[in-house]
């Protein structure tokens, strides 16, 4: 299962990548914005994406928004 991680703080962003990835069947990716998380999904589709709801210039709502629009 490929997992998008977005979060703008990078400690949690690594802590929950690290928990993710113990489970073998799932494959992360992580992003620190949501204009991160558009551009990489561009060559990589996530089963599923976690977000942020509070982040700096493009909140987890708004992205969200975005990604559904997008499909």
């Amino acid at each position: 299962m490929n997992i998008l991680y977005v979060d703008d703080e990078p400690d949690i962003r690594e802590i929950a990548e690290m928990a993710l990835e113990l489970d073998p069947q799932f494959h992360v990716r992580t992003a620190a914005s949501g204009s991160a998380a558009l551009a990489l999904i561009e060559d990589w589709m996530p089963d599923v994406a976690l977000l942020d709801v509070m982040m700096p210039e493009m909140d987890g709502p708004t992205l969200l928004t975005h990604l559904r629009q997008d499909a």
